[in-house]
């Protein structure tokens, strides 16, 4: 989260459970990432997958041809893609790295 613009200070407010968490458990989002957040959601079923044998498989990343017809679909700047791509790079490493660990 450190790579997206979330302070240290916040990252380790969260870990100790402190007063931007929510009391059901949920997080505060920083605003300037809400966008990027949305656009990774509207992303879910875009999943590549591979083969990992006896049945299995393992998530290798986003399918890159469905992002930019969904950045246009939700009506993101064109300005503001670069920046909203990296972020989604960001999100993707991590989300990717978690589903797979199994």
């Amino acid at each position: 989260m450190e790579r997206l613009g979330v302070p240290r200070e916040q990252l380790e407010s969260h870990a100790r459970g402190g007063a931007d968490q929510e009391d059901d458990g949920a997080i505060c989002v920083a605003p300037h990432l809400s966008p990027a957040i949305n656009l990774f959601a509207h992303l879910r079923s875009q999943w590549r997958t591979a083969s990992a044998g006896m049945g299995g498989f393992l998530y290798s990343g986003l399918d890159y041809a469905a992002i930019e017809p969904a950045m246009r679909l939700m009506g993101l700047e064109p300005a503001d893609r670069p920046e909203m791509f990296r972020q989604l790079r960001v999100m993707e490493m991590e989300a990717r790295d978690a589903m797979n660990e199994r």
